[in-house]
């Protein structure tokens, strides 16, 4: 329907994800968005990646298979816009993804408030001056 309205001009990006407390289950469809980051206790960081085309980018989406993994206590999933590491430091240098997983690894242990206000305080430091490219969201959720 995307397509069909904007005739492949414009395009959305969407992250789904469904979590089973029960079975620790985690399925998800990452369609064209950032890869949200995932931290799992004794298995590190990893890439949600996207395993179908952003809507609206292609006249029929092709099948795929939904991502799935099961998830350890303390798993973090952080989601976010490319408008966070597309931000640029006075050198013209992006914010990038490896320096995010870096500061996550660092606050693993506090709550995910304090997590996304530990990312948006180093995006505005990394950034000084430079204005923002893009809008920017975060979303962290903790799996017990």
């Amino acid at each position: 329907r995307v397509f069909d309205i904007t005739k492949g001009e414009k395009f959305i990006t969407l992250f789904l994800a469904l979590y089973n407390i029960k079975t620790r289950s985690l399925q998800y469809v990452n369609c064209g968005h950032n890869p949200p980051l995932l931290f799992c206790p004794d298995e590190g960081v990893q890439l949600l990646q996207a395993n179908i085309p952003g809507l609206g980018m292609i006249e029929k989406l092709p099948t795929f298979r939904l991502g799935s993994l099961n998830l350890l206590p303390g798993s973090i999933a952080t989601t976010f816009t490319d408008g966070l590491i597309e931000i640029e430091d006075t050198k013209m240098e992006e914010y990038g993804t490896e320096r995010l997983s870096a500061l996550m690894l660092k606050f693993l242990d506090s709550p995910v408030a304090e997590i996304n206000k530990q990312i948006l305080n180093d995006v505005n430091a990394y950034r000084e001056d430079s204005p923002y490219p893009d809008d920017i969201a975060i979303l962290s959720c903790r799996f017990h």
